[in-house]
């Protein structure tokens, strides 16, 4: 191949593999809220909870299969407690969704905060 023809071949294959991550079911999905509740018992740190409430869109303009919502909590060192998740079975375009993600029993005292993403399976 000559080297103007690779000169213009190049910015063609960058353009459409633009396209595909721009089209990528992860690109159109946005977490557009989310707030955490933490319940402590402190007679009984087994019956503690912690719950991540928040929403998700599709900004795309194709539909989502099987969205996971995935929280990931810490503790006030910030060190990960763990990673919990919920799923959302379809998103169509524009369209949004409620979740909620609970973390119960002896380790939900100790989360101070969390973080949170979406993902499509």
């Amino acid at each position: 191949m000559q080297t103007g023809s690779l000169l213009l071949v190049l910015p063609a294959l960058l353009l459409v593999s633009a396209l595909f991550v721009a089209c990528s079911p992860e690109s159109q999905l946005q977490v557009l809220q989310h707030n955490i509740t933490i319940n402590e018992f402190t007679a009984d740190a087994a019956k503690s909870v912690a719950i991540v409430k928040g929403v998700v869109k599709n900004q795309g303009i194709w539909p989502v299969q099987n969205c996971m919502v995935i929280a990931d909590f810490y503790d006030y060192k910030g060190y990960k407690i763990g990673t919990y998740t919920d799923t959302l079975q379809r998103l169509e375009p524009g369209q949004a969704s409620d979740f909620k993600i609970e973390l119960r029993g002896s380790e939900a005292w100790k989360v101070a905060t969390c973080s949170v993403s979406v993902v499509s399976k």
